[in-house]
């Protein structure tokens, strides 16, 4: 999880020569590092709330009880522990997909729908191959053979979304793993154990974590300054009042 997490896909960045009154600086080669899984915990967030808000709505209705045949309906197929599956619901003939499709229920393939989804979506939003484009062609920076402009962009949204969906199915491989485990090994220990750490919950602990390693080091950095070292800010003030 951490690997996927942290990993990255570095695409070369060439700088051209600038001259600098009588200095030509040389080209440089720095790299634009594109997140496997940029979107993070999010997705698995929205969809774990996309999917728990209908079960919450109809324990409103009805005082805890829906009188609705369509609700009932809904709520029996909506549901996490809901045996309704594509199997049954689409009528299909045994097989080796179908014995697939009929030990996940319904809820699981919409969770894994929408947490692929987000993934795309979010990342979407976060970012945009043609604004990068349009700033590396401003700062004079350009991808070895690719033509600055369209042609760069069009690079980069192919790369991101290749990665973006390795990162999508390690996303719902995580998320559904415990819940077949649970499915393939019905014992009580397995059912205890996966309903107290899921592979959302281990998703977004993992998360959690990385995230707060991360503003830990960060600040651990910024006491290597000199203005917050306490020996340096001493020395100064001793200094300027011998002086």
């Amino acid at each position: 999880i951490i690997l996927i997490q942290e990993g990255t896909r570095r695409i070369p960045i060439q700088h051209a020569r600038r001259v600098v009154g009588r200095r030509v600086t040389q080209a440089q080669t720095t790299y634009l590092p594109l997140k496997i899984n940029s979107a993070g915990v999010i997705p698995v967030i929205f969809s774990s709330a996309i999917l728990t808000f209908p079960g919450m709505l109809f324990g409103m209705v009805g005082g805890g009880r829906s009188s609705s045949g369509l609700m009932i309906w809904l709520e029996n197929v909506l549901s996490m522990h809901s045996r309704a599956n594509p199997y049954d619901l689409l009528n299909m003939e045994s097989g080796g997909l179908a014995l697939l499709l009929r030990s996940v229920n319904l809820w699981m393939f919409l969770y894994l729908g929408l947490t692929i989804f987000f993934c795309f979506f979010y990342t979407a939003i976060q970012f945009n191959p043609i604004d990068v484009a349009e700033n590396l062609k401003k700062s004079g920076a350009f991808i070895p053979g690719k033509r600055p402009g369209r042609n760069t962009a069009d690079y980069i949204d192919f790369v991101l979304t290749r990665i973006t969906l390795v990162g999508a199915i390690f996303l719902c491989v995580i998320a559904a793993l415990p819940y077949t485990l649970m499915i393939s090994y019905p014992v009580l220990p397995s059912r205890v154990v996966f309903d107290f750490v899921g592979g959302t919950g281990l998703i977004i602990t993992v998360g959690v974590v990385l995230d707060t390693m991360k503003q830990i080091e960060s600040q651990l950095l910024m006491r290597h300054y000199e203005g917050f070292r306490p020996g340096a800010r001493l020395g100064g003030w001793r200094g300027r009042a011998a002086a």
